[in-house]
């Protein structure tokens, strides 16, 4: 399952098209539980990604030692005109967001499934 969850986390993360085929393509290479990692995925949606994405802009330029003073506005004239000073911060902030929190949430369900599994020994126990 904890595989799953790095799998999952990691690529809802990325602001990448088809998130879900990604992680089908990791099947290939990669033995975990996709029904959890594809679950995980469907977390970042329509919705939920620009704020995803904005947060992790700001975590790009916070790496970068930027500050930015930037008005956004969300049309394609916009994007289209700032898109050479978006992609680098917000992919460096995408992947480093990506490694961090899927690792945290890798170690995170090993020790709450060990956790669970004790508490399971000591009830049948006593």
């Amino acid at each position: 399952i904890k595989k799953g969850v790095f799998i999952g986390v990691f690529f809802a993360l990325l602001p990448i098209p088809s998130q879900i085929a990604a992680v089908m393509l990791v099947t290939l290479f990669l033995r975990f539980n996709i029904v959890v990692a594809l679950s995980i995925v469907l977390l970042t949606n329509a919705v939920t990604m620009p704020f995803v994405m904005a947060a992790e802009y700001k975590l790009g330029m916070w790496i970068f030692q930027k500050k930015t003073t930037m008005h956004v506005e969300f049309s394609m004239q916009w994007i289209q005109q700032h898109l050479a000073s978006i992609v680098m911060p917000l992919y460096i902030g995408a992947f480093s967001a990506a490694i961090l929190f899927s690792t945290l949430s890798y170690f995170l369900v090993g020790y709450l499934w060990i956790q669970s599994v004790k508490k399971a020994y000591r009830q049948r126990q006593g």
